[in-house]
């Protein structure tokens, strides 16, 4: 066990996979609690920054030290909402402030000497697509009541992690590529029970309330973020196209359910299908323009 645990590769499925499927045993526990969910994503999404980097150091110094402190920030962000719900101006406009604040502190090495600007511009235009991809799903709750229903959120941020780790790696930024792609196994371990759900009792898992969209796409906004503004080489084509990935899946909400077929379980298979296209495409592009081994 020991030895599995060394190797890279396992650390970063294993244990967020293992996270995931407890956080969706959770969610059918609680029936998909807002506070519940939200304390749920906003815990795992720090355990897989810790899993991987450890506790960063205060004040911090290097990116991806301030990396922890902002995924720890867009949690907390989730609970606070969800505890005490209110106008949903409020939490659309706090992600936004928060995606801002992401790109001017992240960004502040190339903001401070006036570096490549362009790449900067680009984090920003990726921090308000993701962004915006979030707020829709915050300010509005889907009452088609369809079977593919609550995982199309979930599903778009998985699929948007999986591309931004492949873009991460694909532009020499493996550690990025590690911690997109840990977060993308603890989405896949929820999505896997909650589809067990849809399977057992006929309908999927409220996985992603609004607070928890806020923990999980904040974090998920800042690795996408962190790549562009730091990979030695990252496709800027691939990581606009993945943005639009959270973005798609809210405009099909509702639009998309008179074109799947009537079986159930067949329904969020053939949606998610739709929703991971700007992800498979970003995918394609970084990595055949990469220079990565994937390349």
């Amino acid at each position: 066990m020991t030895a599995i645990l060394a190797n890279p590769v396992a650390l970063t499925v294993l244990p967020p996979l293992l996270a995931g499927l407890l956080l969706g045993l959770l969610a059918w526990a609680s029936g998909g609690s807002r506070v519940a969910m939200a304390i749920g994503w906003g815990l795992g999404v720090v355990f897989v920054y810790w899993l991987l980097e450890g506790a960063p150091p205060f004040p911090p110094a290097a990116a991806k030290q301030k990396l922890g402190y902002l995924i720890a920030l867009g949690g907390l962000a989730g609970v606070a909402w969800s505890v005490s719900p209110g106008n949903r101006a409020v939490p659309a406009l706090a992600s936004l402030m928060l995606a801002a604040v992401a790109v001017f502190w992240l960004g502040w090495s190339k903001i401070a000497v006036g570096g490549n600007m362009g790449v900067v511009l680009v984090a920003g235009a990726l921090a308000v697509l993701l962004a915006v991809g979030m707020v829709g799903w915050i300010r509005s709750e889907d009452g088609t009541g369809t079977a593919e229903a609550p995982f199309l959120a979930p599903t778009a941020q998985l699929t948007t992690a999986i591309a931004g780790s492949v873009v991460a790696a694909s532009g020499l930024f493996l550690g990025m590529g590690q911690m997109l792609g840990a977060l993308a196994a603890m989405l896949g371990g929820a999505l896997a029970i909650s589809y067990a759900a849809l399977l057992i009792k006929g309908r999927g898992l409220d996985l992603l309330p609004p607070g928890a969209v806020l923990a999980v796409g904040n974090a998920v906004l800042y690795g996408v973020v962190l790549t562009a503004l730091l990979a030695p080489s990252p496709s800027l084509a691939g990581l606009i196209i993945l943005a639009l990935g959270p973005v798609l899946a809210f405009l099909l909400r509702g639009r998309i359910a008179a074109l799947l077929p009537q079986a159930p379980f067949l329904r969020p298979i053939l949606a998610g299908a739709v929703i991971a296209l700007p992800a498979l495409a970003a995918s394609l592009i970084a990595v055949l323009t990469g220079t990565s081994p994937f390349a």
